[in-house]
């Protein structure tokens, strides 16, 4: 049953909306350095869905209007991050190997 609000006498069919993921963050996933860095991690031992899931995260805080440097500047801090977790993962219990 659709749903109806009412705007200065007129009805007006009000959607549902849907969930938004920002077109530039799409772009930013689709260009091929993102693609080669999620790669390489991949091949380290991180999950893709992993490595994505940190991208999205610093691209809501780092990721600015969309340009180059913005995207260069999530890409160097993701791998920053990535790398540390690598050196320190033997030190969470969580990681241990037995």
């Amino acid at each position: 049953m659709p749903i109806y609000s009412k705007t200065e006498g007129e009805e007006e069919e009000l959607k549902p909306k849907k969930a938004e993921t920002s077109g530039s963050f799409k772009s930013f996933m689709g260009k091929a350095k993102t693609k080669k860095f999620i790669s390489e991690w991949h091949e380290q031992g991180y999950t893709k869905a992993g490595v994505q899931e940190l991208l999205y995260e610093l691209y809501q805080r780092y990721g600015g209007d969309g340009d180059d440097d913005d995207e260069d500047t999530v890409l160097g801090r993701a791998g920053d991050m990535l790398d540390i977790m690598k050196s320190v993962a033997d030190k969470f219990a969580i990681f241990k190997k037995e």
